[in-house]
């Protein structure tokens, strides 16, 4: 057997002796005979060449071709650069940059969209079909052809005109409606797309903006909650977003002040009135640049968030004052709404107690409006960011406080005020609260002494109906730190009643019972003599 196969291999070696000696005369003449050179493509041609196409070995300032065919020869054309040009993915880099600096919620979504699978197979070319259909998408966007331009050496074509050069069948395949279904088949996070029932961003009752020349950020179109997440995002054209304004305080900022002071703070002591003026005077009469994302923006935000109260109580008591400008710088409710939520930053930012201020106070706002559920929401936000900041507990600071309670005076009024409105605004909805008594009693209330409780209460001119009752303007002394211990004081009986600590039938008794005896205030109560007198 081993000799039979020793055999059959030397047969198969020497089978075609004839195809072994063609395959030596080849290569001997390969060998004799070198491949030409592979032709070399020149990184310029002339412009002539070009125009009829012929071969052109790119030698300046005359080619061979030119001068063989004795005529002019030219180098005057800028043509574009094959491949991808320099810098391109650098610039695309630098745009979504400024995409994420300048349009709100964009990195969010896009970071919501790389936490889905779909997303990830979207962006990553896995989902061929739905990759494919958003690249062209992006081919057909005037954006990547002015970047094309630009990088080339030509001219970016104006906003609004269309370049005269005809699409390409797989072009006309993908209409605009195609590639809005791919971006509206991917889930978006829920703060670049608020729903339709959670208003947070614009209150229904000021919703209203002014169309004047107050420098402020710009707003869409269409109100984020008048967007219903079940709608596809259909392609908007719109001129490119501008850097964002610098904001300029209203024109009748001093009058919201007195209107702030006089009828919210007199029982919502959250603010600290000398913080507040001195932020006020840092804005230029050019405006002030900043953002969510600047140190210190709590405390603006605490500022716009003040005056959107103000401006939806001055609106509400003289509806007429919206119109009466003298300079085009008064803001609508709804445009100082907005910008105190602008000033806010995301789940993911830096938080001081100013923010937690802004959302208590523009929870009012929408409680205001009734839109409870807006509001319960921006409570929460709050009362959260009040454990994380420490405002629980005063003597052993975390978060961004370090120091006593003198240090931050207003920790415990904002804790207390989170208390307050998250317990009014949860027994309104029917929900169990988020913050407890025990939180109260661990805080306690404030000391009932200085200048807010003994300060006379004065109220505004032409505010009605205040202004149909002088004798409100007796300077009786405002009690606001007793006034607010009180309100603590109800709610915390409320709030035991919400979560179930009274069982009934007694517990309803014992209900009725210490709201009675809070309420039947005796001369050192909530209501002093001054003001019994008047």
């Amino acid at each position: 057997m081993a000799g039979n196969e020793g055999g059959e291999k030397a047969k198969r070696k020497v089978s075609n002796p004839a195809s072994a000696s063609q395959s030596t005369a080849d290569a001997a003449q390969h060998q004799g005979n070198p491949a030409p050179a592979k032709r070399q493509r020149v990184s310029r041609a002339c412009d002539q060449c070009r125009t009829a196409r012929e071969k052109c070995d790119g030698i300046q300032p005359i080619c061979f071709t030119c001068a063989s065919s004795n005529r002019d020869c030219t180098y005057t054309a800028n043509p574009k650069k094959r491949g991808i040009q320099p810098g391109y993915i650098r610039t695309l880099e630098l745009a979504l940059a400024w995409t994420f600096a300048n349009v709100p919620a964009s990195e969010d979504a896009l970071l919501n969209l790389l936490v889905q699978p779909d997303g990830r197979a979207l962006l990553s070319g896995k989902d061929q079909d739905g990759s494919y259909k958003l690249h062209r998408k992006w081919r057909k966007s005037a954006f990547c052809r002015d970047i094309d331009r630009v990088l080339s050496g030509a001219d970016p074509v104006a906003f609004g005109e269309k370049p005269a050069s005809p699409n390409s069948p797989d072009d006309d395949q993908l209409d605009d409606a195609d590639g809005a279904s791919i971006i509206a088949a991917t889930p978006v996070a829920p703060s670049s797309l608020p729903s339709g029932g959670a208003q947070l961003h614009r209150p229904p009752s000021v919703a209203g903006g002014s169309e004047s020349s107050v420098q402020r950020r710009p707003e869409p179109a269409q109100s984020p909650a008048a967007i219903s997440t079940t709608q596809p995002l259909a392609p908007v054209n719109r001129p490119p977003v501008p850097l964002r304004p610098r904001l300029r305080v209203p024109s009748n900022l001093w009058r919201l002040f007195d209107v702030y002071f006089a009828y919210t703070h007199c029982w919502f002591p959250i603010a600290e009135k000398h913080d507040v003026l001195k932020i006020s005077y840092s804005y230029p009469d050019d405006g002030l640049d900043i953002s969510a994302n600047s140190p210190g923006s709590g405390e603006h935000a605490e500022l716009w968030s003040i005056l959107a109260v103000a401006s939806v109580q001055e609106h509400a008591a003289n509806p007429s004052s919206a119109q009466q400008s003298e300079d085009g710088a008064r803001l609508l409710p709804g445009d100082i709404y907005n910008i105190a939520r602008s000033l806010i930053p995301s789940e993911q930012g830096s938080h001081e107690i100013g923010h937690v201020k802004a959302l208590l106070l523009l929870a009012l706002v929408n409680i205001g409006a009734n839109t409870s559920r807006a509001a319960w929401f921006l409570i929460g936000y709050a009362a959260r960011l009040a454990f994380v900041l420490g405002l629980h507990n005063a003597f052993q600071p975390q978060g961004r406080f370090h120091g006593n309670e003198d240090q931050s005076p207003r920790g415990k009024h904002v804790f207390l005020a989170c208390f307050a409105l998250d317990t009014i605004v949860s027994a309104h909805l029917g929900r169990e609260p988020f913050m407890r008594r025990e939180h109260v009693d661990r805080v306690g209330l404030i000391a009932e002494d200085g200048l807010e409780e003994w300060h006379p209460w004065v109220g505004c001119p032409d505010f009605r109906p205040s202004s149909l009752n002088p004798a409100q303007y007796n300077r009786s002394p405002v009690h606001t730190i007793s006034t607010f211990n009180h309100i603590i004081r109800l709610l915390s009986i409320v709030n035991d009643v919400t979560v179930g600590a009274l069982d009934a039938p007694s517990g309803a008794n014992a209900y009725t019972l210490q709201l009675a005896t809070h309420i039947s205030l005796d001369d050192n109560g909530i209501c002093g003599p001054e003001r019994r007198a008047s």
